[in-house]
């Protein structure tokens, strides 16, 4: 799996998800599926890990390419490689942590994501943390 830290001024930006909205006219015709998913760190309000249930969620979609928000794998070590090995051998990610490296955003895909790469955007909000905070 590939995996790249995009930085775009504390806003979240991959170029992935450009390209996608590009070619969301054409996928329409070619039929395929585009889902987003707003994991929440992959944690319910227990502190359970929801890996298996976005998992199920995912696969009753069908998705062809899968845009998450709030992934992090500070806290949620090897959910995408969990996720990703229960929709299949076909699909990878790329992951882009905008903070800290660890907290941010990944784009799962059936098709190879034969490169990525990141834009630092000027504007929007820098987060800084305390010494000693995560």
């Amino acid at each position: 799996a590939m995996r790249t830290c995009v930085s775009s001024g504390g806003r979240q930006l991959h170029l992935r998800q450009i390209a996608t909205m590009a070619a969301t006219m054409a996928a329409a015709a070619s039929g395929t599926r585009f889902v987003t998913y707003n994991v929440r760190r992959f944690v319910d309000s227990n502190k359970s890990s929801t890996v298996q249930g976005i998992a199920d969620a995912l696969l009753k979609l069908s998705p062809d390419v899968v845009a998450l928000q709030e992934v992090d794998i500070n806290s949620s070590p090897g959910c995408l490689d969990a996720l990703v090995e229960e929709l299949g051998p076909t699909f990878n990610y790329a992951f882009f942590g905008h903070v800290a490296g660890r907290y941010g955003n990944a784009l799962i895909s059936k098709y190879p994501i034969v490169r990525s790469r990141g834009t630092h955007l000027r504007g929007g909000t820098e987060l800084s943390f305390p010494v000693g905070m995560k």
